[in-house]
């Protein structure tokens, strides 16, 4: 019989809200996990990863001055695994270095997915971490960005569209240590059905950080009175010099919204997968290859298709 264990994973650097129960996340894991077949194509200017199932890691290092970019595919709903996929992808950035990691999370329905990104910034050295969580399954993600270096900076572009039972538990921390250190952080996404989503946020001005910088600003699109979502964004400050800002924007589609497409011949199921959409669909400008590009459109299309024909038809 396999044998499970609880971890806890997606801590925040200091406990809070306790009565919310969001410090952290504990997953029932299996003892041992196979270890992940990781797919790699690589050429001059891109790295392009696939992984499907198991346990794996991949360390990612930035020579001084050197440019990369990595597009990572997390999960495939077409393959409908099931059970646990563990990734760990670790960034290592030298001085003025820049690593772009793009992560398609996409697992299937039945399977969950622990995503972990660990980086460390040296001076002027830029991390860029876009992630689409476009799966079918659920999923737990952590970023935790050491900038280390005067001037490092992480900027973090988030997307997410989730539906019936899915459940993504999101960790993001923002560790500034060298002076003028900055970060941008941005999480877009809607929730429908009965989904439950928790995204904490955190920006952690350590002492030594004498003039760093960082926001953070969360939009989610609610589509249903039975989702479940929670955003928690966290500063805290060891040092006086800094400036830390923080933003959150929750709500439904409103009446002129809806009376807008209305009035065009739009229904409100498609009005809602227009907007859920559009959504996501700003961040495929950051997707440097046109087949992942296609892969998410094409997925976005199995997510969220264009119905205004067919209620049309109804209507009709």
């Amino acid at each position: 019989m396999e044998q499970n264990r609880e971890i806890k994973i997606n801590q925040l650097p200091s406990k809070t809200w306790h009565w919310l129960h969001v410090n952290e996340a504990v997953v029932t894991v299996p003892e041992k996990m196979e270890e992940a077949a990781i797919k790699i194509e690589e050429t001059d200017q891109l790295v392009k990863v696939k992984v499907v199932a198991g346990e794996g890691s991949l360390p990612v290092k930035a020579e001084a001055g050197k440019e990369i970019t990595v597009v990572e595919q997390l999960g495939s709903p077409e393959e409908k695994e099931t059970g646990m996929l563990k990734f760990h992808t670790e960034l290592e950035l030298q001085e003025n270095s820049h690593i772009h990691l793009i992560q398609l999370c996409m697992p299937s329905e039945g399977q969950t997915l622990i995503n972990k990104v660990t980086a460390k910034a040296e001076k002027n050295a830029r991390v860029s971490v876009t992630q689409l969580f476009l799966g079918t399954g659920n999923t737990y993600s952590e970023v935790n960005a050491g900038l280390l270096g005067r001037e490092a900076d992480l900027t973090a572009k988030i997307g997410y569209f989730l539906q019936k039972e899915q459940k993504l538990d999101i960790n993001l921390i923002a560790d500034h240590r060298g002076e003028k250190t900055t970060c941008d952080i941005t999480a877009e996404g809607t929730l429908k059905d009965k989904a439950q989503k928790l995204f904490r946020g955190t920006i952690d001005f350590k002492k030594g950080a004498c003039g760093a910088k960082g926001s953070e600003v969360e939009e989610v699109l609610l589509l249903s009175d039975d989702i479940v979502n929670k955003t928690i964004p966290l500063i805290l400050c060891a040092e006086e010099d800094v400036e830390g800002n923080h933003g959150a924007t929750i709500g439904e589609l409103d009446e002129e919204t809806l009376f807008y497409f209305a009035a065009r011949g739009i229904g409100r199921k498609t009005a809602e997968n227009m907007m859920a959409r559009a959504k996501l669909e700003k961040l495929c400008p950051e997707i440097p290859d046109e087949e992942t590009r296609q892969l998410v459109m094409e997925q976005l299309e199995k997510l969220m298709p264009e119905t205004a024909r067919e209620e049309n038809a109804d209507e009709a």
